[in-house]
């Protein structure tokens, strides 16, 4: 975990060989920016929410964010799928 504020993980592609990263999940606290310096703007539309979770892939329409209502709760989750 970067710090309290951030989390992100890469996972890597599963196919035969492939160097690639499949998917990127991000968790971030409310009103800070992503790991990639992308502003969070989730936290302005949705005032009670603790965060955001963004998940970025290479193609196209994997990519999407939405509101964290528990931070804790949502980069344990995450901890847990990437198996840390």
């Amino acid at each position: 975990m970067d710090d309290a504020a951030r989390l992100r993980i890469a996972f890597l592609c599963q196919h035969g060989g492939c160097k690639r990263t499949a998917a990127i999940i991000e968790v971030s606290r409310r009103g800070q920016l992503y790991i990639d310096d992308d502003q969070d703007i989730i936290y302005r539309v949705v005032p009670d929410a603790q965060g955001t979770i963004r998940i970025t892939g290479f193609l196209p329409y994997t990519n999407f964010s939405s509101q964290v209502a528990d931070l804790t709760a949502t980069i344990q989750a995450a901890c847990a799928v990437a198996g840390r």
